[in-house]
């Protein structure tokens, strides 16, 4: 005597369904022109889509940067010394750039790169939105502890330029260009090589034999350079960011 779960398997093999290929490609490009028409109807603005991809980000890590900040603030002005100051910002540069990791490598953690790829937006567009959020918020928190620390402490815009402003500057390049690569690509990887270059700038500042001998216009043009590549760094993470999916995505 077979069992139910033999004879179920016989059937199964002796009726299979006969499916006419140009049936089904023409099913499934039915249902994507049903897709994008319904999708063109509500159609969001630059502005709202932009402001949805901002509600998606936990806000959490802006309040852990502005706290950061304001645990800066209060070392500098509490301590005299210019070496603690230097290392100190160079630390939370570094801690303020890396805050930004979780939330931007939040889909390939949860390995949702896919189902972001599936939707009517392409990932391009959700990472350059969220990117331009977490920009335009940080730039703002940036602005204001720059004049606060200028107007309540000893330390100059200048300075601040020097010792905060570079050594973030290159710890978001760090960042943001392993995001645009498969090299270092996890948190976790990516984090260390920020630690790493925090630890780097620790030795320079610390260092009077190699810190005094850099001129403020040599500083300056780091400076620069460190940004014109972050702009470069945060494109490639834009336009490649499509490349480290599982499978190929797209309504082709």
């Amino acid at each position: 005597m077979k069992t139910v779960q033999e004879r179920l398997k016989e059937y199964g093999k002796q009726c299979q369904p006969a499916l006419d290929e140009d049936r089904v490609k023409e099913a499934v490009w039915r249902g994507q022109a049903a897709f994008f028409e319904e999708a063109e109807k509500c159609q969001a603005s630059y502005f709202d889509f932009f402001w949805q991809q901002a509600g998606y980000i936990r806000k959490r890590w802006w309040g852990l940067q502005l706290l950061a900040l304001t645990l800066l603030w209060c070392w500098v002005r509490n301590v005299s010394e210019k070496r603690g100051i230097q290392g100190a910002m160079g630390v939370m540069a570094a801690v303020f750039a890396i805050l930004l990791i979780p939330e931007l490598w939040k889909n390939r953690a949860a390995n949702a790169m896919e189902v972001e790829g599936s939707t009517y937006y392409s990932l391009r567009q959700i990472y350059a939105a969220r990117m331009l959020a977490f920009g335009v918020v940080d730039i703002g928190l940036l602005s204001v502890f720059t004049v606060v620390v200028s107007v309540t402490t000893f330390i100059q815009a200048k300075e601040m330029v020097i010792y905060f402003f570079l050594p973030f500057t290159v710890a978001c390049c760090i960042l943001f260009r392993t995001l645009g690569s498969g090299m270092a690509a996890t948190q976790m990887g990516t984090m260390s090589l920020a630690l790493f270059w925090m630890g780097v700038w620790l030795f320079v500042v610390t260092n009077e034999q190699i810190y005094l001998k850099v001129s403020i216009p040599a500083w300056g043009a780091m400076l620069l350079l460190a940004a014109a590549y972050l702009v470069f760094a945060v494109k490639k993470a834009v336009t490649t960011c499509e490349n480290f999916v599982e499978v190929e995505i797209g309504w082709n």
